[in-house]
């Protein structure tokens, strides 16, 4: 295979990708008989089951060995995380070091002669089917059997490690060892013994594929080293030689799989490497197909993360190709693999606490980054994964399976670890490993997991550690933040406060964990509606981490991000805005494009947009911070259902029902799934639910949604203002089906905790002011009505970020109100103010207008001002012509409403005859000539009919008195 395509450095072409089958085809007659007369063992099947692996020798030899090594973790040293090489600085030197050997050495041919022992459990099935096969394979089968050999994975532990080593003179050998503390055979990469080792020992072997000289690597080998490939490893070149088998020896052992039988399907080695030099590229095409069959055929495929926390493998293109075929097929097949040096690395990290670094792995896989020496392959890669499903999915499948296989391992640590401590119960750095792992499942979103494991190092700590210990203030800090989690707040606050008072005690000289605990202390406030008490933590949290971190750090950008969200939920909107934006600025800077983290700054930028009304700006910031939350958190967790969530508020609010239950329904499942029906977000997607409920007139169901909400926020919110929202809704419900009494008083809740938790001018209680003047003007009490009208409005006109729509309601209930009043001047002043705010947002022709200028019309009618009346009727029937079907029963209202002021205001009894007809023509072909409003219009029609004919009959008489008999040709 060559390096450039499928390699990172080489400038060579794509690999090969087929199947092998067995190999055979290199023995003759006399060495299969010599074979059969040495195999005195029973044949052992290819395939070995769990029962027959354990009765093994060899494979119980090798599952005891490698336990033995498991032993042995704690010996090796931690490594920082952040260098990705396994020495410390010292991965280049190797490199050249190993590079500048291996060309000096080129010319040593008996590099390669590495003298392989006789295996006598080799299988004797394989040695017979080799002598039928040497005589009576055709050309097209040994290319086939080629084709599908893989390589067994006790070879590459064992002999090819030598055969490695053979390259390197024993003075090489010893410097490496003494500058490096390595063995050389096991940090040499593919790339360095592509020449020397690969080219060279099947150089001059015929090709069974091609019947030319030089054949692949394995077809160089004996049978007992080959078989038809079972496992197939995703992208090797950059990977040592040491890392390779150390992977696949513990896969073969996680799977109770014999590493003699195992056979392993490796580019570098199963492809003809000679050809490459040579042959022209393969299509686009051509590879597509080796590739599928390759992974279909093969049915496993192992993914090498090595180094742990920057895997090689997922930045190769055709590697992505590897993955989205394993994963079409059935996401069962495709398998991680990790060397025990990394594994260590991962678990020290683990251990140390630096669970942000195994998060961003499982959460920042992105393979729109994947390279390609080739471009074009690149392109035409991302077109085939985007016509099935598209990158985004492939990125949340790779990172599921990723995750599972995380959590696996990190059971397996906990549980080796607790069988090694001495002591469970007082083990503190086994506290400390249940704390991080604690922390890995909270920022999953998996609540439960994660309590149980806080919980059991705050457990430890507790009985063994003094109570102002730091590491208890940890425990503390980390068991809040699931309890926040949870909904409950009042546990996340008390906890909060024991880790503030050990660390106002502890940290004086280094007060960054006491910013910490401001700032959680602030995020339980603001969960509780305590919005001004959250703002002053924050602030005193931010002040910390401006003076002690870079201005660009995370931290500071959360700081701001939390400042935000305090002066959005007191109607600061702008400064809200401004605080958003300087945190993601950070966030894309610090964490990248893909970090669930930055998905929340762009949420809440998206909300305020939402609040201010710019719906497409809202729903464009929505839809890329769900993008982002699919690839990096999955698709289940709690963060998706808060965005589904402002979606289907976004949707319902531009009128658009459909989408809007979709949306909502998403969000419902996600927050049952992972929060529970007790949580109150499951209480505020219940809320949405019904207001859309509400909006198709389903009242029933509306206030089933609305009394489910309640209860849940009355449960655990207390007092806070997604209550009040809550209450303003079924307050709603009840004046809608006229129980003013009920709504009255659902109102009055919903005033007092806004009052007791809101800004005095926070748009929700002017809501609050105009809700109740609308129950108090349907009980006929105008002036108490008219003066939470003014209170509302004057809240409203505060706030120049209030939406129009707000504003514009109050507008039109102070001009109900004075109309009633009979103040007709005052009253149209209102009713002109809500026209100009609709016709701003919505334009001249939108069906929200019409009832504004229909009012007017009422208006104008009522004071006398008939051509002004008719004016704003005219508007009416535009835009309902404009909006509705010409024979709708809307236009036919706004043809009698004008038929009535030619009738009686303007006194043209032939156009009230017209209006009135074309009204009549519309409610008999609605409701029938029956129909209430069929009659009244007959009558009307009845009515000028019988002014008219009394007109012409006195005009007829007229002319006779003055002109005499009308039969006269001159009259």
């Amino acid at each position: 295979m060559n390096s450039s395509r499928y390699g990172t450095t080489k400038s060579l072409r794509h690999p090969q990708h087929h199947l092998r089958l067995g190999h055979v085809h290199r023995l003759n007659t006399s060495a299969v008989m010599g074979f059969i007369n040495c195999c005195f063992k029973k044949p052992m099947e290819q395939n070995v089951t769990n029962k027959a692996a354990a009765d093994d020798d060899t494979y119980q030899q090798y599952e005891y060995e490698d336990q033995e090594s498991i032993t042995e973790v704690d010996e090796i040293q931690p490594i920082e995380d952040e260098i990705h090489s396994h020495k410390i600085g010292s991965r280049q030197e190797m490199e050249d070091f190993i590079t500048s050997c291996l060309s000096s050495n080129k010319d040593r041919k008996e590099s390669t002669k590495v003298k392989e022992p006789l295996n006598e459990t080799s299988f004797l099935n394989q040695a017979l089917d080799a002598f039928k096969f040497r005589s009576e394979a055709t050309k097209e089968e040994r290319k086939e059997a080629s084709e599908a050999l893989g390589v067994s994975v006790d070879y590459l532990n064992t002999i090819w490690k030598q055969e490695i080593k053979s390259l390197f003179t024993k003075e090489q050998i010893d410097t490496f060892r003494m500058k490096f503390n390595e063995d050389i055979e096991n940090e040499a990469n593919m790339y360095h013994i592509c020449d020397p080792l690969i080219k060279e020992k099947s150089r001059s072997i015929i090709c069974p594929r091609d019947e030319q000289e030089g054949a692949a690597f394995v077809d160089s080998l004996d049978g007992i080293h080959v078989g038809q490939a079972n496992l197939m490893i995703s992208y090797a070149w950059g990977n040592n030689a040491g890392e390779i088998s150390d992977i696949l020896m513990n896969y073969c052992m996680e799977n109770r799989l014999d590493p003699k039988r195992t056979f392993v399907w490796i580019c570098c080695l199963c492809n003809n490497q000679h050809r490459f030099d040579t042959d022209s590229a393969m299509t686009f095409d051509e590879l597509e197909m080796i590739f599928g069959e390759k992974v279909k055929s093969i049915g496993s495929v192992v993914a090498l993360l090595s180094p742990w926390d920057s895997p090689l493998n997922i930045k190769r293109i055709w590697c992505v190709f590897e993955i989205h075929q394993a994963y079409k097929r059935d996401d069962s097949i495709l398998h991680f693999g990790l060397p025990k040096e990394e594994e260590s690395r991962m678990f020290e990290a683990l251990k140390s606490g630096k669970v942000e670094k195994l998060y961003d792995v499982m959460s920042n896989i992105d393979i729109n980054n994947a390279e390609a020496s080739i471009e074009q392959d690149k392109d035409n890669i991302m077109c085939l994964v985007n016509q099935e499903g598209g990158t985004g999915h492939l990125n949340y499948e790779v990172r599921a399976i990723l995750r599972r296989w995380v959590h696996k391992k990190i059971d397996e640590i906990v549980k080796r670890e607790e069988m090694l401590s001495a002591n469970v119960d007082t083990d503190l750095d086994l506290a400390s490993l249940f704390d991080s792992v604690g922390s890995l499942f909270w920022q999953e979103g998996d609540s439960t997991s994660a309590l149980l494991y806080i919980q059991k190092s705050s457990d430890i700590r507790m009985k063994v550690l003094e109570p102002n210990d730091y590491r208890l203030a940890e425990s503390y800090n980390n068991l809040a933040l699931v309890y926040q989690m949870k909904g409950d707040y009042e546990k996340g606050l008390l906890y909060n406060s024991k880790a503030r008072k050990i660390r106002e005690e502890k940290f004086d000289s280094k007060p960054l964990p006491l910013a910490q605990s401001f700032q959680n202390i602030g995020n339980c406030y603001e969960c509780k509606g305590e919005y001004k008490k959250a703002l002053n933590f924050h602030r005193k949290c931010v002040v910390i981490r401006e003076n002690n971190l870079d201005k660009r750090h995370p931290l500071v950008a959360t700081s701001y991000h939390n400042i935000g969200k305090c002066y959005q939920q007191i109607g600061e909107y702008e400064l809200s805005l401004e605080y958003f934006e300087k945190g993601k600025d950070i966030r894309r800077i610090a964490l990248g494009e893909s970090h669930p983290v930055l998905a929340s700054s762009i949420l809440s930028i998206g909300n305020i947009y939402y609040i201010k009304n710019e719906l497409d700006l809202a729903r464009t910031n929505y839809n890329q911070c769900l993008q982002i939350q699919k690839e990096s958190l999955g698709l289940k967790h709690p963060a998706l259902a808060s965005t589904y969530n402002s979606l289907g508020q976004t949707f319902k609010k531009q009128g658009n029902s459909k989408s809007a239950f979709m949306n909502f329904s998403n969000a419902l499942e996600i927050a049952d799934e992972s929060l529970g029906k007790n949580h109150p977000l499951y209480a505020m997607i219940c809320l949405n639910l019904g207001q859309l409920c509400k909006d198709s007139n389903d009242d029933e169901d509306a206030l089933l949604f609305f009394q489910k909400s309640q209860m849940i926020q009355e449960e655990t919110l207390g007092n806070h203002p997604d209550l009040a929202k809550t209450y303003h809704e079924m307050a709603s419900i009840y004046r809608k089906v006229g129980d003013c009494q009920k709504a009255l008083a659902y109102h009055k809740k919903a005033l007092e905790i806004r009052k007791e938790t809101l800004h005095k001018n926070h748009p929700e209680l002017a809501q609050s002011y105009n809700n109740l003047g609308r129950c108090y003007l349907s009980k006929g009490m105008y002036d108490v009505a008219l003066n939470h009208f003014v209170k509302a409005l004057e809240i409203y006109e505060t706030n120049t970020d209030t939406g129009r729509e707000l504003l514009t309601n109050v507008y039109l209930n102070m001009g109900l109100t004075l109309n009633i009043k009979g103040k007709y001047d005052e009253s149209i002043d209102y009713y002109k103010k809500a026209l100009t705010l609709q016709q701003l947002q919505f334009g001249e022709k939108d069906m929200t207008c019409s009832s504004t200028c229909k009012s007017l019309s009422i208006c104008y009618r009522d004071i006398g001002e008939y051509d002004l009346a008719m004016k704003y009727a005219s508007k009416v029937e535009e835009i309902y012509k404009e909006n509705l079907d010409e024979e709708h029963n809307y236009v036919a209202d706004s043809y009698y409403d004008k038929a009535l002021l030619y009738r009686c205001g303007l006194q043209d009894r032939e156009s009230a005859h017209t209006y009135y007809q074309k009204a009549y023509n519309i409610y008999e072909s609605i409701y029938g000539a029956d129909h209430e409003k069929s009659k009244r219009c007959m009558e009307g029609i009845g009515y000028c009919k019988s002014l008219t004919s009394f007109r012409n009959s006195i005009e007829s008489n007229s002319w006779t008195l003055l002109f005499g008999d009308s039969s006269s040709s001159e009259k």
